[in-house]
């Protein structure tokens, strides 16, 4: 089966999957995002890859944002019926850090003490544009996001397909931890795990030690 062009081109479809004939089947989970939006693009453009789904989660913009992107990317490839499915807003673990001390009266009395707040993840709007691409502030797509959650969605395209799907994992791994809380057995039905994430030869990107994905996982 033909791959479409990235024009949105009509092409044959099987089911609602990305099917082409003897290829792996990919699950990408995903936070678009210029970069993401590329491979997205070019992942769709390879005969050897059939993706089974996008999933969504917060990193270089929210994840309602991702999935919005995710949504239109699929468009724009020529294959809106492959389903997207929306992750989690948040890490599971939200850091609480220390911002200042603020004066409390307390029993009649000032009290200084130490005022603590949530460290939301950064989104990376002035990389990536308000829209996460490039502030070209696309129309809505036209397609919907799954009933189904992302870790919902990952547990069942493995235990559908145990030992042949492969996760390319391009932003924080909290909907891969979700889906393993949901299903023990989970990671020992995936083919493999490919990481977007680290750095081992240089400084962090959102800190001295941490790549940003990495900082978030999970």
């Amino acid at each position: 089966m033909e791959s479409n062009s990235i024009n949105g081109s009509p092409a044959s479809d099987s089911g609602n999957h990305a099917c082409l004939d003897g290829s792996m089947k990919v699950i990408i989970d995903t936070d678009p995002g210029i970069d993401d939006s590329m491979t997205i693009l070019m992942a769709f453009q390879l005969p050897e890859i059939e993706i089974l789904g996008l999933t969504t989660i917060f990193g270089n913009v929210g994840t309602e944002d991702a999935t919005r992107n995710a949504l239109l990317l699929c468009e724009i490839a020529g294959h809106p019926q492959v389903p997207v499915a929306e992750g989690s807003l948040e890490p599971l673990k939200v850091a609480i850090v220390l911002v200042d001390d603020c004066l409390y009266l307390m029993h009649d009395s000032i009290t200084r003490l130490p005022r603590m707040i949530r460290e939301e993840p950064s989104i990376v709007d002035f990389i990536h544009g308000s829209d996460g691409l490039g502030n070209i502030f696309l129309p809505p797509p036209v397609g919907k996001k799954m009933d189904k959650n992302a870790s919902e969605f990952l547990v069942e395209m493995v235990s559908q397909y145990p030992g042949d799907v492969t996760i390319l994992a391009l932003g924080p791994l909290t909907n891969l931890a979700l889906a393993i809380k949901r299903d023990p057995c989970f990671a020992s039905k995936v083919k493999k795990i490919v990481i977007l994430g680290g750095a081992f030869f240089t400084a962090g990107n959102v800190n001295p030690a941490a790549e940003a994905n990495v900082k978030y996982y999970p």
